[in-house]
């Protein structure tokens, strides 16, 4: 699973609160979702949730990374945008177009 995979994942889980909503939001299986929460876990190095009833709620330092995960996701969108030459310097973007 890319970087990018695993903060979908991770925003996911954040904005749905729990593994099944995730996957079903990003289709894709639980078990996807749940290695991408882990693997982000080791790469960080802290908790970034932990269990609340039958679902997960962030951590303070999972909330600090999933406002960070959500810059970089729309960072990297902009970025395919651009190369791709799909953005308008002249509505804001960054890009040009020929």
């Amino acid at each position: 699973m890319t970087t990018a995979a695993r903060l979908r994942a991770f925003v996911a889980v954040a904005e749905t609160g729990s593994v099944r909503a995730a996957a079903q939001r990003l289709v894709v299986t639980e078990s996807a979702v749940s290695a991408a929460i882990a693997a982000l876990t080791r790469e960080v190095g802290v908790p970034l949730v932990e269990r609340e009833g039958r679902g997960l709620r962030l951590t303070l330092s999972g909330r600090t990374f999933a406002d960070y995960a959500r810059t970089i996701l729309g960072l990297h969108e902009e970025a395919l945008s651009a190369a791709r030459g799909e953005m308008d310097p002249e509505r804001g973007g960054f890009g040009w177009r020929r």
